[in-house]
């Protein structure tokens, strides 16, 4: 192990001193941080498109839900939204996406005075626990 050190010190030194090819090696120490720079903005643009994707499909889902939820039930509500996010948003690289649907009712409307009337609010969140 020593004379590994040994050689390994002096392969430094020398590398220090030596005049021919440092543009080559230059370039060589420089291209490791761009690469993985590049490889990041990769990465992120496509986080960032199942993100879009993610949430045009749950929009989407929403407004649909939103003309059925006076007359569906809350498990109703969740069996149609599971339904509808799941053939709305087709990303290859989302894995093991969890809807969960939170009906819940809003502070009370009128259409006059005498006849208050109740309608449901909708939330929704969703869980991904793995993107590939």
């Amino acid at each position: 192990m020593m004379n590994a050190w040994k050689k390994f010190r002096r392969t430094l030194s020398a590398f220090r001193v030596a005049q021919a090819g440092n543009v080559a090696i230059t370039f060589a120490f420089a291209s490791l941080p761009i690469i993985g720079f590049v490889g990041a903005a990769v990465d992120y643009s496509r986080a960032n498109s199942v993100k879009a994707a993610m949430q045009t499909a749950l929009d989407s889902t929403a407004l649909m839900l939103a003309k059925e939820a006076a007359s569906d039930t809350e498990d109703q509500l969740k069996t149609n939204a599971t339904k509808y996010f799941t053939a709305l948003f087709t990303r290859q690289e989302a894995k093991d996406v969890d809807v969960q649907v939170t009906a819940r009712p809003a502070a009370p409307t009128s259409r006059s005075r005498q006849q208050p009337l109740s309608t449901p609010s909708l939330s929704g969140s969703l869980a991904m626990t793995r993107f590939t």
